[in-house]
């Protein structure tokens, strides 16, 4: 039993295991406060309101130390509080309701979809309401033995993320690889040697996603999608190869295949083909004096009959039908 700093003595729910794999619930209704999760998940101070004694919401919990899949319903109440330094960095994302967070470098509202990231040594004061969150915990330590494996170095000192840019958060990066692992994750009978490989994908995929510095520093090989990215997008109009994206992230070939296929499910090449295709509707609905032919040529995309089944595949229509669409 303990106090939830109302003065109500509250049931409080064993702690968790040292370690090895675990699928907890936590929820007003089996008697555990909403301030004592935060306060012990989350390192977090200054819950307001103060007399706050909802029982409406639910936390759960499935993973080991290293790596966690979290899901938190705070109920149809408003709050706001600082979420303190904790061992673990958190990606999350919002999935209901509204939530406005204070990065430090900026304050936001964040917006349902996209993933966002809380460094472990960081505090993040946030205003919250009805809100519903998915997010993935992995411990700094493990996220420094994985960075080492792959040839990381990081410096001794806090490792501070860099949220996304809006490009690559359009993108949605990571749910792909949370939606190919979800299964697998929650099977507690996953060899240990299995569940320390899937842990490991999941740290390196942070690692790629998310720009981080150490003391100001970056990190070079870090935000290795960002830099893929960014090079498909400014030489798209250039005839550019496979082994010209993986030298711009930093990567093999084989890598650069991998990096893709983990966060957005495709390849680089399909990326690559996907822009220009992107690129050649844009001039095809403002550039009305354009033929779209030449648009096509332009953007590398030189065989004609096999660039409008491509226009439709992606678009749902063929380029002549979006010119009809324009010019009507």
């Amino acid at each position: 039993m303990a106090a939830d700093g109302c003065g109500t003595i509250r049931h409080v729910s064993p702690a968790l295991p040292a370690s090895g794999f675990r699928r907890v619930r936590y929820s007003g209704d089996q008697g555990t406060s909403y301030r004592t999760v935060f306060e012990r998940e989350y390192g977090g101070t200054g819950l307001s309101p103060v007399d706050d004694s909802s029982t409406d919401f639910v936390y759960t919990i499935i993973g080991d130390d290293d790596v966690s899949l979290r899901t938190l319903d705070t109920g149809r109440y408003r709050r706001t509080g600082t979420i303190g330094a904790r061992p673990d960095h958190v990606v999350f994302w919002l999935l209901r309701g509204t939530l406005t967070m204070d990065f430090g470098d900026r304050v936001a509202q964040v917006t349902p979809g996209a993933a966002w990231i809380c460094s472990a040594s960081a505090a993040y004061r946030f205003e919250a309401a009805d809100t519903l969150y998915n997010s993935v915990h992995v411990r700094d330590g493990f996220l420094r033995e994985v960075a080492a494996e792959l040839g990381i170095e990081i410096p001794p000192g806090e490792l501070v993320f860099e949220q996304q840019d809006d490009r690559i958060a359009g993108l949605a990066p990571l749910r792909t690889l949370m939606k190919e692992v979800a299964g697998t994750f929650g099977d507690p009978s996953l060899p240990a040697d299995e569940r320390r490989e899937l842990d490991a994908r999941i740290a390196e995929a942070v690692l790629e996603v998310f720009p981080v510095r150490v003391g100001g520093t970056a990190i070079g090989a870090s935000g290795r999608l960002r830099d893929a990215v960014s090079f498909v997008e400014a030489h798209a109009a250039d005839e550019i190869t496979l082994s010209d994206i993986a030298d711009a992230a930093g990567l093999s070939d084989r890598g650069v295949q991998q990096l893709f296929k983990r966060n957005l499910g495709t390849t680089p090449m399909s990326y690559l083909r996907d822009v220009r295709l992107d690129r050649v509707r844009q001039e095809i609905l403002f550039s009305p004096d354009s033929p779209v032919g030449g648009i096509a040529k332009a953007w590398r995309l030189n065989h004609l009959g096999r660039f409008a089944s491509e226009y439709r595949r992606r678009f749902g229509e063929l380029p002549t039908e979006t010119v009809r669409s324009r010019d009507s």
